[in-house]
């Protein structure tokens, strides 16, 4: 079968012979046939972003060879390349990248329109891809009007739409929940078993590797191992694991050997529990959670950890959070065979990821203040939801916050809407 994608030797390098100088990719070598499903495994910073923008042609490497679609990237002037980044490699993000002036089948048609295609060809185009995501009826709407799950789908079309044979996914379902990931998921199986698309999946998830042929694990710039089930070319043969938690866990044990076997399993399970965090965040949960499981602490002491404010040094999750996490895990802490029924749950569950519940949060005030935030208020306003999440604001806090005018960092609210607002956050957290 041939190759698709090769890389070979490949160096990059961010601000060379700086004081900020990052090797971001060290010596890669990586082979990917045509048809295969893929999957770059690491924690955050470790280049699998790095290597996926170097084979979409938006990152290009300092050294070495990269070969992708018959087309040699580094011996391509700038006209080749923009053709090559619209025609042979369509990119999923995790974080949708709609353009938010124009509707969603404009933002589908935009890639066939930068290819010069007939206004009537891509807008039929456009509607038969969405119709295949079950998002037709949404042609006409904005991309703030519609949920997470739909935004993704429109990504997914738009990736689709000059018809590329690989599809690049990067982290594709790290900003929805459980039921509208899997839902991404089952269709960038159906994209590669029905389509015979490549699908490059990049994630620090292990579960949503379900379908990848080949994982690669990377960790400093570097690809360390390489493990996978048996994909259609017979490649990496390896005995698929009965449970959820065994993949996960042993996903997570390929890029950490010398972890504990309590480590592994609070690792698998703050990425489940903790979707949309922080990792300093991610690696306290860890901490906490291989404490109880090598029983270091109690129960109680574990719940109390994850509800102290950041700031005191626990988590600062909320107290239905809390009561969550301690009720799943109390039971198997002693029994350990317990913890493969958490993960099942977990993978199940329709929880939401910590960015999108702020999303929502956001467009609440909004409504409740009948203002429409511009983008870097609404940034500055997720930053200040998460830090009362976390117990780091007081409810007071919140709300001198809201009130603060605009030019020295607050939002310039009315003091009595800004405390009816915080009051009605706290109800909600509640």
């Amino acid at each position: 079968m041939a190759n698709i994608i090769e890389l070979k030797s490949v160096e990059l390098f961010y601000d060379k012979g700086t004081p900020t100088e990052t090797h971001a990719l060290q010596d890669i070598n990586l082979e990917v046939h045509d048809g295969d499903f893929i999957g770059l495994f690491g924690p955050s910073g470790c280049g699998k972003s790095s290597m996926l923008y170097s084979i979409s042609g938006i990152e290009m490497p300092t050294g070495g060879d990269l070969i992708c679609d018959n087309k040699e990237l580094r011996k391509l002037n700038v006209d080749e390349l923009a053709v090559y980044r619209q025609t042979s490699v369509g990119i999923i993000f995790q974080n949708f990248n709609l353009i938010p002036s124009i509707n969603i089948i404009d933002n589908v048609m935009l890639p066939m329109a930068l290819m010069g295609i007939d206004w009537n060809e891509r807008h039929e185009k456009a509607k038969r891809i969405l119709s295949r995501l079950g998002m037709e009826k949404f042609a006409k709407r904005f991309a703030h009007e519609l949920s997470g799950g739909q935004q993704q789908r429109v990504g997914i079309a738009r990736a689709l739409a000059n018809d590329p044979p690989i599809i690049l996914a990067d982290e594709p379902v790290g900003s929805l929940d459980s039921v509208n990931a899997n839902n991404v998921l089952d269709f960038l199986k159906e994209l590669n078993e029905k389509d015979k698309r490549t699908i490059v999946l990049v994630t620090h998830e292990a579960w949503s590797l379900r379908d990848a042929h080949k994982v690669y694990y990377m960790k400093d710039g570097q690809i360390t191992k390489t493990g996978g089930k048996v994909g259609p070319h017979g490649e990496h043969k390896q005995e698929e694991p009965d449970k959820p938690r065994r993949l996960t866990v042993e996903t997570y044990r390929n890029v950490y050997p010398e972890y504990s076997e309590e480590r592994l399993n609070a690792k698998a399970l703050a990425s489940l529990f903790l979707r949309g965090y922080r990792d300093e965040e991610f690696d306290r949960f860890e901490i906490f959670l291989e404490n109880l499981l090598a029983e270091k602490i109690n129960l109680e002491e574990f719940a109390d950890l994850l509800y102290t404010p950041w700031r005191d040094g626990g988590l600062g999750l909320r107290r239905n959070q809390v009561n969550q996490i301690t009720g799943m895990i109390g039971s198997a802490v002693k029994e350990r065979t317990h913890l493969a029924q958490i993960y099942d749950k977990l993978e199940g569950d329709s929880s939401t990821p910590l960015n999108r519940e702020v999303e929502r949060l956001i467009g609440w005030m909004e409504k409740s203040s009948q203002v429409k935030f511009a983008t870097v208020l609404k940034r500055r306003l997720g930053d200040a939801i998460k830090l009362r999440l976390r117990h780091d604001y007081s409810s007071a806090d919140f709300a001198g916050f809201l009130n603060t005018p605009i030019k020295v960092g607050g939002m310039g609210l009315r003091l009595e809407k800004s405390r009816v607002i915080a009051t009605k956050l706290d109800t909600i957290l509640n």
